[in-house]
This record gives structure tokens, C-alpha cells and sequence, in this order.
């Protein structure tokens, strides 16, 4: 085991080389600041999107880790992997978020991607990455096609969001059969004509991980 102390310095180290290797593609804040009105519509907030691919798994643990401690004590960091067709409709400015249907948003709330942990990831979506996502995160009983097109198209996306703590630690809130996966309430989104939407305010970070 390493000391604490020297943890903590080569941690500080490595969190400036993190940053440094994410690629600032959109600036976070709104389109225009909130309450300000263009041509009478207010315009809607925009996170910050990065690309990570080239990351090693040192520095996207640590990366993920800086964005985790800027969360507010209420929330938790959980992800919403998807494509980016998915991701332009989301962060449309008319976008109210990321739409679910009545039975809720599932998510992952396993935010370690260690060997240890069974996400092992490799720059680039690379090694079995990939394999371990969807074998884990998606449902097993859903037909092949679906789950090939998982695996190819819908992980290069990575959204990370902040989810209150009561949702993200009840085992109630947990898919059956998946520990991996929490489940958003509806009754947590804006509903709208038949459909349910995760705000797009509780979308932290947007990153490409294979540029």
C-alpha cells in the first residue's frame, strides 16, 4: 500500500494531467444566461462536452473522480451511455433532456472503470470494454439485434449526470437482476405528452470516447 500522504500528492498530480488530456469541445453554461431573453425565448443551458478517448484508464478514474467532488452533497455521479444522434437531439436547444418512458431512466451507477471493478476500460472504447457495458448495463432478455446495436453505436457517448443521493443508494431504485443499473423515478422528470425527461440541467458532462 502507498501512504496517504504520497496518495494525495500523486493524486494532485494527476488530476492536472486529466484535465489537461480531456479536450474542451462546448464551454458549460447557457446558450445565453438563464432569464435572458432572445427574440422573447429563454434560452436553454448547455453542459460542457469534452473528448476523452485517448485517456488511459489512470487518468479517466481521476478525471471522473474531479467531476464527482464538484457535486453538491445531495447528489451523485451516475452515467447514460448513448449515441451521438441521441446526444445532438438531447442537447437541442427546444431538448427538455434525455426522454424516458413511465417505467423510468435506467442508469449506471457504477462510476469505477477498474479491472476490479469489471469495467475495464482501455482508450478508444478498446480491449473488452465495450462487451463488459453491455453485458452488464443492458438487459440480457432483449433480442440480439438490439444488444449488437448496443455494442456497436450506443457507448460512444458518455453523459455524466447528478442524481439525488436517496434515489442513487435506495436498493429499491435498483433493476432487478442488475445491481449495476439504477432506475430514475418518473415521478423525478418533466413529464411531456406521454413521455418522461430527465432535466437537462442534471446533465454535467457530455464526452466523446472514441475522439
Amino acid at each position: 500500500m502507498v501512504a496517504h500522504q504520497r496518495r494525495k500528492k500523486d493524486s494532485e498530480s494527476i488530476d492536472k494531467t486529466a484535465d489537461k488530456n480531456a479536450e474542451t469541445v462546448v464551454e458549460p453554461g447557457f446558450l445565453a444566461q438563464q432569464g435572458e431573453q432572445n427574440d422573447g425565448a429563454q434560452q436553454a443551458y448547455m453542459p460542457i462536452i469534452d473528448k476523452i478517448g485517448r485517456m488511459d484508464q489512470q487518468e479517466i478514474q481521476l478525471f471522473i473522480k474531479n467531476i464527482a467532488q464538484e457535486l453538491p452533497r445531495t447528489h451523485n455521479l451516475a452515467f447514460h451511455f448513448t449515441d451521438e444522434q441521441s446526444m445532438e437531439a438531447i442537447l437541442e436547444p427546444s431538448s427538455l433532456g434525455i426522454q424516458s418512458g413511465e417505467a423510468g431512466l435506467h442508469v449506471c451507477n457504477e462510476t469505477d472503470f477498474t479491472v476490479e471493478l469489471g469495467f475495464d476500460w482501455q482508450p478508444w472504447l478498446g480491449g473488452d470494454f465495450r462487451t463488459q457495458v453491455v453485458e452488464r448495463l443492458w438487459d440480457p432478455d432483449l433480442p440480439k439485434e438490439v444488444l449488437e446495436e448496443a455494442h456497436t453505436n450506443k457507448l460512444n457517448i458518455l453523459f455524466f449526470l447528478k442524481v439525488p443521493v436517496e434515489i442513487m443508494e435506495s436498493d429499491d431504485h435498483r433493476a432487478i437482476g442488475r445491481s449495476d443499473v439504477t432506475v430514475i423515478p418518473s415521478f423525478f422528470m418533466t413529464p411531456h405528452d406521454d413521455k418522461f425527461y430527465f432535466q437537462r440541467e442534471n446533465i454535467v458532462r457530455v464526452c466523446h470516447l472514441m475522439q
